[in-house]
């Protein structure tokens, strides 16, 4: 599996590391950049937010976007909650992939929409 790194990082610890050494300093300064650049993007974690606190309604933390997740008849809303989250494994709207550890599946602390 390839690594993929922070080139700017790099050359800056390169450049703190080797200052005294300017040939060391330019061949790996030039190994980085005559290297081709990898074609990946970063990956953007978020997780499903119990929004009103009954289960209803599902955001998402990282867009703020939000979804209803149950029908109108609530009495079942964490099974509904919960199906929802293990359907929509990314959000629809900003591609978050919904893998970060939940904080609190009863209460969403912060909503961008509800605060607007």
């Amino acid at each position: 599996m390839s690594r993929y790194i922070d080139v700017d990082s790099l050359r800056e610890e390169i450049l703190h590391e080797n200052e005294y050494d300017s040939d060391i300093t330019n061949h790996y300064l030039d190994l980085i950049d005559f290297t081709d650049d990898a074609d990946v993007a970063e990956v953007v974690r978020g997780e499903w937010l119990n929004f009103i606190g009954d289960f209803s309604t599902a955001e998402c933390s990282k867009c703020g976007e939000i979804y209803e997740v149950s029908p109108e008849e609530p009495r079942n809303g964490k099974e509904f909650f919960d199906a929802f989250k293990q359907f929509y494994r990314f959000c629809p709207h900003c591609g978050a992939r919904m893998n970060k550890p939940a904080t609190d599946t009863n209460v969403a602390t912060t909503s961008r929409e509800f605060f607007d």
